[in-house]
């Protein structure tokens, strides 16, 4: 008898640059990356050209700070996606909406560029890491292997931008 075939997806979640203040009296929704977020990605560009990291397929937030990282590495990875945007990476959307959405798409890879908590929310759900545990910082990338199947995924790595020197 022969097993099933096991479907995995290989999930990266970027969390969008440094944007500017949230104190600042702007709709969050509203809010752009500053300087100090477009320095950030270009430590994250030079660290995906280093290691071989693109995008298969890009999907992004809708808010400006989180389209506009995503746009950044469109703009200068090479082989890179133009990115799509995704109303369920929308901040303080249920992770159930973009599970399923994610379940229902094919890909093998996907990257994912969105805020927090919600990413996460999300990380914490698939992995039953708690979310406590968990400390995205921005302009970080983290890895995941889903297997959708089982629901559940495993960690494979998380680095904050910091360290992509």
């Amino acid at each position: 008898m022969s097993k099933p075939i096991t479907k995995l997806t290989e999930i990266t979640i970027l969390r969008h640059a440094t944007a500017q203040d949230r104190n600042l009296p702007i709709d969050d929704r509203r809010r752009e990356l500053v300087d100090k977020g477009f320095n950030q990605l270009e430590r994250v560009v030079a660290f995906c050209r280093r290691n071989d990291l693109t995008p298969a397929r890009l999907l992004s937030s809708p808010y400006p700070r989180a389209f506009q990282t995503a746009s950044y590495l469109y703009q200068h990875l090479l082989h890179c996606p133009k990115p799509q945007i995704l109303e369920s990476l929308s901040l303080m959307t249920p992770t159930a909406s973009l599970l399923d959405d994610l379940m229902g798409m094919d890909d093998k890879a996907v990257w994912l560029v969105g805020h927090e908590p919600d990413i996460g929310l999300l990380i914490a759900s698939l992995t039953h890491i708690p979310v406590d545990h968990l400390d995205i910082k921005k302009a970080s990338l983290t890895r995941l292997l889903w297997d959708k199947q089982q629901g559940t995924a495993q960690l494979l790595w998380s680095l904050p931008c910091a360290l992509m020197k």
